[in-house]
Formats: structure tokens, sequence, C-alpha cells
């Protein structure tokens, strides 16, 4: 992850170039250094960050924790907080300003032309690079990048959140399996009015024909839950982040034949009372293992779908917070098949190496 963030900003060479950046960590330094180098060689930088307050005991008003980490990251960098040139606060938030997603811009004829975003599920933090399972999305599409542009500029004033929803909803609309269309990418931003996004996505996790996959860090919607309960001719593999809760969350889903439903563990016990399996420390104590958010249906069908970002799926995620998600309907046809084969290997991979750990605690929890 960090060689190809590092790529993507050195995709802005020059002055012919521009960056228009969205983050809600952005604290390992290396990342706003690079993007002050990006500046020092003529690039027109300008970033968006998380910078919400909160009272302490006292009603004093005081950052939150991520803002002064963002702050300190963006000032060691060069940067001067809150100029409004090229750093841009967002706190007017009804949750967290939770994206993660750059664009890059190329000058044509005196204008600047979005062309390609990054975007995905990978704080630029530590813990978001190195630590947790993440994903970053390349996607070298015009549209798509004109569209993260317009949300972009959406964001930096610092909207009220009524306002921003309305502007979300009515440029963005809720779509549906009728409206959705099969030959391009739609996202999806938040904040947006309603749950109808949230409801669409456990449906079609539901329509799933074989297979269905999705990664859940934090909770499994009732939406959702439900679709696990209801009978199902796919198989649906649902990876959850660790926790006790989690793990009986696992354990109780998986009674259902259709749904293999694990959760993020690691081997407690000693192989052999010489070799332990222990945690790095970068992850932080919320999530500890998952920190990806997307979902696969029928990757091996006629009808391939991912859906992928920074949103979970959750509701805090589609009415609350500031959020993107990509919905891609994937080509079948041989040759064509490298977005949802990509994300299947990697769900697999990911899957393969904590089912084992999973079972194992539950062993050890039994006796």
């Amino acid at each position: 992850l960090f060689e190809v963030i590092k790529a993507f900003i050195e995709f802005a060479k020059d002055d012919k170039y521009a960056l228009r950046c969205a983050i809600y960590e952005l604290d390992y330094p290396e990342v706003p250094m690079m993007y002050m180098e990006a500046k020092n060689r003529g690039v027109d930088v300008k970033i968006v960050y998380e910078a919400r307050k909160d009272k302490d005991k006292l009603g004093n008003i005081k950052d939150k924790n991520q803002t002064k980490q963002n702050k300190s990251a963006l000032v060691n960098a060069g940067f001067a907080i809150e100029d409004r040139i090229l750093t841009f606060k967002r706190e007017n938030t009804d949750g967290i300003s939770h994206n993660k997603f750059m664009v890059l811009l190329k000058k044509e004829g005196g204008q600047l032309k979005p062309i390609q975003v990054w975007t995905g599920s990978t704080n630029l933090s530590e813990g978001g690079i190195f630590g947790n399972s993440n994903v970053g999305h390349l996607i070298k599409d015009e549209d798509l990048a004109s569209q993260y542009y317009e949300y972009w500029q959406m964001l930096v004033d610092d909207p009220d959140k009524v306002s921003l929803k309305n502007k979300i909803t009515q440029k963005w609309p809720d779509v549906d399996s009728a409206s959705l269309p099969k030959d391009k990418m739609t996202p999806i931003f938040s904040p947006r009015k309603g749950l109808q996004m949230l409801q669409y996505y456990a449906d079609l996790f539901g329509s799933a024909k074989k297979t269905a996959a999705i990664t859940l860090p934090f909770n499994l919607d009732e939406k959702f839950k439900k679709i696990i309960d209801a009978p199902s001719d796919a198989t649906q593999y649902i990876i959850l982040n660790s926790g006790r809760t989690n793990v009986e969350i696992a354990f109780e889903l998986s009674k259902d034949q259709s749904a293999v439903v694990i959760s993020g563990s690691k081997l407690e016990n000693n192989f052999g009372q010489w070799l332990a399996e222990i945690n790095l420390g970068l992850n932080g104590s919320n999530v500890q293992y998952i920190h990806s958010k997307y979902m696969i249906i029928d990757p091996l069908g006629d009808e391939p779908h991912v859906i992928t970002s920074s949103a979970n799926f959750s509701e805090p995620s589609t009415n609350k917070n500031d959020e993107n998600m990509v919905i891609i309907p994937c080509s079948s046809k041989k040759g064509e098949s490298r977005v949802q084969d990509i994300y299947l290997g990697e769900f697999f991979r990911i899957f393969d190496h904590l089912y084992s750990r999973y079972l194992a605690s539950l062993d050890t929890s039994k006796e």
C-alpha cells in the first residue's frame, strides 16, 4: 500500500498537475511530506482533513485526538494549517469525515481536468498502511474522477449537515437493481438522506446466486442479518473484526449452512510452548484485523459486482459520515475479470488466514 500511495502522488510530476485530497487520518508522517514535495515541484495540492472539535469535562472546546494528529503531521511537513489555500478543515459534520481519497487532475487548455482517483478503506496512518487489512483502489476513469472532484468541491467549504445531505442526494440519487447502470461505475457519496442505499447493499448481498462475500470491520447491520438469516442458495462468506461480540455473532450465524462467518483472531496457544503469535501494536485497539469495506457478488457468475471504498455497511456511513463508495458492475468475459479476480483472491487470502485461528479460538473458549 505504501508504495502505491507514493506512486499515485508522484503521478503529479509538475505544475501541469493537481491533487485534491479528502483524508480522515493523515498522521503517517511520510504522506504529508510527499504532499509537500509535490507542492514544491509545482503541483497544485489541496487537502480536506478531519478537524472536528469536542468539549472536555469542563466544557472547554478542544481538538479531538485525530484532529491533533492530523494538524501535527501537516505542520511538521511544512503546511500552514487552516490557511484555506492548501489545507481545509472539515469539522461541521454529523458523523466523521471518513473519506480517504485523492483525485489526480491535469491541466488541459488552461483548465484542470480530473483523470484518476485513488480511493478505498486505507487511512493514511501507520495502522492503515501497515497494520490492519485494507484496500487501495486506483481507478483510471475520467468520468468517475470528475464525480469525485465534484464531491470534493462540496466538502471544501465545510458545509452544514443539512445542505450537504440535500446536495449529495440530489446529485447522486439512490439506486436500485432496476436503475443501476450496467455499463459504468456508480459512485455513492455520503452523508445522504435515508437508508435506502444500505438496504440496497443488503438486498444485493442476498441476491447472489452462488457466492457472496463481505468484510464488516465494525458491526453487522440488522438489514444484513435478516438477509443472512433468510434461506439462500448462495454460499455467503463473511469476515468480521476481532472481539468477543464478533466471535459470538460468527458462531451463531455459522449455524446456517449457507453462511460461513468468521471473526479475526490470533492463535492464543503457543506452538509447543515456544512460538506465540503476537500483534505488533500498529492497529490501535478498535480494529485489530479487518478494516476493509467491500462486498463481492457472484464473482465467477454472469453478473459479478464489487462494491468498495471507505463506507462501512452501516447506518452512520450512509446518513451521517462523509463517505464514498463505488459500485462496479464487472465483466465475466474472458480477459475482463481482473477487478473481481483481485478482490476475490484478496478476500480468500484473508479468510483462509483467519479461519483456522477463529476455529482455534472457539476450541480455546470451550476449554
